[in-house]
């Protein structure tokens, strides 16, 4: 993680990374959600409709064009120093928001971010117990919704007064809360403690797919196990499994605290 990410990391609690995909990567990564949205009855597609959004809970398992963004070489490390070098996927869903689909509530997940820095993690680096990472497929424009976050409230002593609130449009927004407008192949993380949500999706040409990538040190996952809330391993048939990369069924992996993983030791992961 370079200074100025961990800087802005720190104080407002995500980044906006821009253009770390080449063309190439952003087609093919645009051809295989497509593809995957389009073609029915595929036997590797679990669909699940909720009243926010159409999910596709192993969508990043579909392609490997997919596959390869969970360890993109440009958030790689920032994945790596979160986790405090433990990484494991929780999380590889694909999003498909239309103006049919209500907005998301305003809301935080578990996890600390912060004051967790002095307990794990290196002197000097980030730590975050949950985090995300948005991959966008396609473009949004301001005026279009999508994503709002609160810009520091990773780091509040107070409740907010905010959290569970739904807002339809920027119009609509309190003071301090802001509206994402990413463009195809940017990249935006997060950690889960951040209060974030989604406006209602505005144009009615056009949709907005987000791959949603969740992260956690692999022991956290491990004291969780006895829950299914951030296990991808539930979603994983064998036959699924067996589809990926090595460094992939690796990451999804959980483990002890001890347990240092071959890919955590390494700078930079491409599988395409």
């Amino acid at each position: 993680m370079t200074p100025e990410q961990r800087y802005l990391l720190d104080t407002t609690g995500y980044l906006h990374i821009k253009n770390p995909l080449s063309a190439e990567e952003l087609e093919r990564a645009q051809e295989a959600a497509d593809r995957y949205i389009n073609t029915p009855n595929l036997p590797e597609r679990e669909f699940e409709p909720t009243v926010h959004h159409d999910r596709y809970s192993r969508g990043f398992a579909y392609d490997k064009a997919l596959e390869h963004l969970t360890m993109h070489p440009s958030v790689w490390p920032i994945i790596k120093e979160l986790s405090g070098d433990k990484p494991a996927l929780a999380r590889g869903t694909l999003i498909v928001d239309t103006h049919e689909h209500n907005p998301h509530a305003l809301h935080a997940g578990p996890g600390l971010f912060g004051e967790a820095v002095k307990e794990t993690g290196e002197p000097g680096t980030l730590y975050s117990e949950y985090f995300d990472v948005f991959w966008y497929l396609t473009d949004v424009y301001p005026g279009d919704g999508g994503l709002m976050l609160a810009p520091g409230s990773h780091r509040t002593a107070f409740e907010s007064p905010y959290v569970g609130s739904v807002y339809e449009s920027e119009e609509e927004l309190p003071r301090g809360i802001v509206n994402l407008a990413p463009g195809a192949g940017d990249a935006i993380v997060l950690p889960e403690r951040l209060s974030h949500g989604a406006l209602k999706w505005k144009p009615t040409d056009r949709d907005r797919r987000v791959l949603l990538y969740r992260y956690a040190p692999q022991y956290l996952l491990m004291e969780h196990a006895t829950s299914n809330d951030y296990d991808i391993r539930t979603e994983m048939e064998d036959r699924f499994r067996d589809k990926l990369s090595p460094e992939t069924q690796e990451l999804i992996e959980i483990g002890y605290r001890e347990h240092v993983k071959d890919i955590a030791k390494r700078e930079s992961i491409r599988l395409i």
